[in-house]
């Protein structure tokens, strides 16, 4: 059994402003005490998942030579091969995906200087893209749903992180966990223990299970799939943000299912250079964390640890050993 609550958003659309309380502080409470959550209720069409999902699965179907000719490099936009993560003192994360970000309705990228918000790198694949930017707008608008919650649930008005999620540096990942005994042979983990890194995570996952989240007693206890529902947990930025109350709970993956797993997560960051101080919020009198320019902070966090965004010459030549396994 998972510690993890379910919360019915629906309220969230009600016209009624006391449900649309209740619901943020169910949220609030979950956000406080474990840092993870499950949703139903988003108002997704089904179809609008199992379309993008689809198409993951055919991208992850190419030849490698295919999906390399949208290689990310040092931008989150495009693929990542197996291993391209690897957090310290851990073994390397056994995922491969495809990542993008925030597109204008006509798909012109936004003019932003920021290794954050790099143009998409779209594949030549056919029924590829419109169905992943239709997932990843959809729920890109839960997202905002849920900030709109929480704003609730400090005592702020409804709709005061609209303007600071305009032109959000919201990455989604097309995440594939390959499984065979190569890669077996190099890690066991599919996602190494870590917490995010910005706001909030919203996250589909398959029925194949494997996400662990640990708690204070440091037992991992996992988040199993539950139908129709989303996975959304606390960032560090979200973490800093609101003086600590909110929890960036750690977590992991582990593919114990015996065939390949698939997840979607919607990593949700602020715009580019959105200062982020505990100060701007209801009864912070004394701030635990010093301001942070998010989009920097994200900038740095990935540079740590991610393989890509050390390849300056963007040919993938520090993760080709790993993408030959696949």
């Amino acid at each position: 059994m998972s510690a993890v609550p379910i919360i019915d958003v629906s309220d969230l659309a009600s016209p009624d402003a006391d449900a649309r309380r209740r619901v943020a502080a169910e949220i609030g409470r979950a956000s406080t005490d474990v840092g993870f959550f499950y949703v139903v209720g988003s108002g997704i069409a089904r179809e609008v998942v199992e379309n993008a999902v689809a198409a993951s699965r055919r991208f992850f179907a190419l030849p490698m030579d295919v999906r390399m000719q949208a290689y990310s490099g040092r931008s989150n936009r495009g693929y990542t091969p197996l291993f391209d993560s690897h957090h310290p003192d851990q073994k390397p994360d056994a995922t491969e995906g495809f990542e993008l970000g925030h597109e204008a309705e006509d798909g012109a990228p936004p003019a932003i200087d920021s290794p954050v918000f790099a143009p998409n790198r779209w594949p030549d694949v056919p029924d590829f893209r419109a169905p992943v930017v239709a997932y990843y707008r959809a729920t890109l608008d839960l997202g905002v749903r849920l900030l709109r919650a929480y704003a609730l649930y400090f005592g702020l008005p409804e709709h005061h992180f609209d303007a600071l999620f305009t032109l959000p540096v919201a990455d989604m990942r097309l995440a594939h966990y390959p499984d065979s005994d190569e890669v077996r042979a190099v890690s066991d983990f599919g996602t190494g223990a870590h917490t995010d890194h910005g706001i909030l995570t919203l996250l589909w996952q398959d029925d194949c299970g494997g996400l662990e989240v640990r708690l204070n007693d440091e037992t991992w206890l996992p988040v199993p799939p539950v139908a129709d529902s989303f996975v959304v947990n606390i960032g560090e930025l979200m973490t800093r943000w609101s003086n600590g109350r909110l929890r960036s709970t750690l977590h992991r993956v582990i593919n114990r299912a015996g065939r390949s797993r698939f997840s979607i997560p919607l990593f949700l960051h602020p715009n580019v250079g959105t200062n982020i101080d505990p100060r701007d919020w209801p009864g912070v009198t004394e701030a635990r964390f010093p301001p942070v320019i998010s989009s920097d902070y994200l900038a740095a966090r990935f540079s740590q640890y991610r393989a890509s965004w050390t390849d300056q010459g963007g040919t993938g030549t520090g993760v080709a050993a790993s993408s030959a396994l696949v």
